[in-house]
């Protein structure tokens, strides 16, 4: 019987990069534009709980993108959006694959993957390569 499969790389961006980004956007929310966690809830379509916890990083930990100019501006950009209320779920949902294609890209998530499960081959892998996945 052979192993299991090692995730897709889908899954991986939906447990490390999404709650990244959350994090940073509910940080953003509530310093930059001084949203109570209430509202930067109702706005995420999440819980105040659930916001409490990336504001105390015990959420959205999994990957460091804090460094990442690019992404930080995309995080600035989306705050000021949701922050004035005129973020539309296909402008939320452009920016998330913006970020995710942004971080394959420097192959942050290899190195997961490779946390993940040890024997996954990452070296020459092209799976995360946005060019190839088409999104």
């Amino acid at each position: 019987m052979k192993g299991s499969a090692p995730p897709i790389s889908c899954e991986l961006a939906v447990k490390a990069i999404v709650p990244t980004v959350r994090a940073m956007l509910a940080k953003e929310l509530t310093s930059g534009h001084m949203m109570k966690q209430q509202e930067v809830a109702t706005a995420l379509g999440l819980t105040q709980s659930a916001i409490s916890q990336y504001l105390r990083n015990v959420r959205g930990t999994a990957l460091n993108l804090q460094g990442m100019q690019n992404i930080n501006a995309v995080i600035r950009e989306m705050a000021e959006v949701i922050s004035n209320g005129s973020a539309s779920f296909n402008y939320i949902n452009g920016r998330y694959c913006e970020i995710c294609r942004q971080v394959r890209e420097t192959r942050l998530l290899c190195e997961l993957h490779k946390k993940v499960d040890p024997s996954y081959e990452v070296e020459g892998c092209t799976s995360c390569a946005p060019e190839i996945r088409g999104c």
